[in-house]
Parts: C-alpha cells; sequence; structure tokens
C-alpha cells in the first residue's frame, strides 16, 4: 500500500499536467501551481496554488516540470521562501548540469535538497506511465521521491550526485537525435 503524500507539482504542460493528474489518481493529496490557471483547473481532485509560495508551504515534496534552466531557478529560489526545512524540490525538467549543481548548492544553505530526475517519454509516457527517469542527488533524499516516480513511470535510475541524471538525459538526447540526423542523410541519398 502507497503512503499518501503531500505532493506539489508546479508546471503543469504536456508532461507536469498528466504527472499531477496521475499523483492524484493514486490517492496523494496534490497541490498544483502554473502560471496558465487554466492548466491548474484541469487538474481534476488536486488542491490549487496561488503562488510557487503558497504550494511550497503546503507540501514536502514538490515536482516541477519547467521549460529552461533560468526558469528552474528562478522557481526554486522562490520556493524556498516558505518550503520547511528538509523540503524536497524534484525538477524533471530538461536543463543543465551545472546550473542544478549551482541550484542544489543554493538550496542546501536553506536547508532544503534538491534532485533531478529528467525524464525520457514525453507526453504520452506521462500520461501512460511508462516514463523512464534519470535522477541524480542525495542518496536519502532520492529514495523518498523513488517510490512516487515508480509509481509514474517504467523505470528509474538514480545514477549519482546532482549532475548526473541530467548529463545522462543529454547524452541520451545526444544519441537519439544523432540517430535521426544519420537516418535523414540515408534517406536523403536515395
Amino acid at each position: 500500500m502507497t503512503r499518501v503524500l503531500e505532493v506539489g507539482v508546479i508546471g503543469l504542460g504536456n508532461i507536469g499536467g498528466h504527472l499531477a493528474q496521475n499523483l492524484v489518481a493514486d490517492g496523494h493529496r496534490v497541490t498544483v501551481f502554473d502560471l496558465d490557471t487554466e492548466r491548474v483547473k484541469a487538474i481534476d481532485g488536486a488542491q490549487p496554488a496561488s503562488s510557487v509560495a503558497q504550494l511550497a508551504e503546503a507540501v514536502s515534496i514538490t515536482f516541477t516540470s519547467l521549460p529552461d534552466p533560468s526558469t528552474v531557478v528562478a522557481v526554486a529560489s522562490e520556493w524556498a521562501t516558505t518550503a520547511p526545512k528538509g523540503s524536497i524540490l524534484c525538477d524533471l525538467s530538461t536543463t543543465l548540469p551545472a546550473s542544478n549543481q549551482a541550484v542544489a548548492r543554493q538550496l542546501a544553505t536553506s536547508g532544503h535538497v534538491f534532485i533531478e530526475a529528467p525524464l525520457t517519454g514525453g507526453a504520452i509516457g506521462a500520461k501512460n506511465r511508462a516514463l523512464v527517469f534519470l535522477g541524480g542527488g542525495p542518496d536519502d533524499a532520492f529514495a523518498t521521491v523513488q517510490p512516487l516516480l515508480e509509481k509514474l513511470g517504467r523505470a528509474t535510475f538514480h545514477l549519482g550526485p546532482v549532475g548526473a541524471g541530467t548529463t545522462m538525459k543529454l547524452a541520451n538526447s545526444l544519441r537519439a537525435f544523432s540517430g535521426a540526423i544519420a537516418a535523414f542523410e540515408a534517406l536523403a541519398m536515395t
């Protein structure tokens, strides 16, 4: 039986919205925030937050699914202003290892924990619980979040400290895109 947790999701786009809805379906108490209020309203059974700071006060684990590193940095800074000490911020975005490492160092100074778990599988994978999470962060914090990730996807890997997960995600993307470019070049030759 899964323990019911107070979980937050910030960023309710194609991936974050499905993750939030699946967390609700799993019986967790989910608080959500997005700048687009229609996306917030679309998560049936979740508690809406009026800001990142309000969400951070209400939960012990927060997932972010955001568009770029600068947004992750800004959200993490606001989140830390109200999140209780010991709270975990788990970023699912595809960003940069150095950026995530800087966020982890900054959050550590305020008594918070940052982990990364960039994913593969896209929106369809998020909806169908078929994601693969490539994690980086402290062992104990990752062990806290891992049961949630395992129910949201088909595989979860803890690869080491913050930066390791993002490095693997970028390497995986490079491999995939290189293969696609080679295939397109081969087609162009025929």
